[in-house]
């Protein structure tokens, strides 16, 4: 899980312990629990998209990879535009 699922996930539960007291519940119906329903879709839909962005970054350092052993001029010109340094890690 990512840093940015976390926060996400951490966001949702707070937004919703917030919106669960009494304090907080006169916004919570049109503030607090919209934000952590949406805040909870969000973090659910970065979970399952994260083995196939990991899948894909693999599959492109592969295909680099192959590209860089490769001696035709487009290889090499693909390989260059597309180091390992131009691709941010998933994970």
């Amino acid at each position: 899980m990512t840093n940015s699922l976390r926060f996400i996930l951490a966001a949702s539960v707070i937004a919703f312990i917030a919106g669960s007291t009494d304090a907080g519940s006169v916004l919570a119906w049109g503030i607090l629990k919209p934000v952590s329903a949406l805040l909870f879709g969000t973090f659910f839909i970065g979970q399952l998209l994260h083995n196939e962005s990991v899948k894909f970054d693999e599959e492109r350092r592969l295909l680099i990879a192959k590209a860089q052993t490769s001696t035709s001029p487009a290889a090499k010109k693909t390989a260059q535009c597309c180091s390992d340094s131009t691709l941010a890690t998933a994970h």
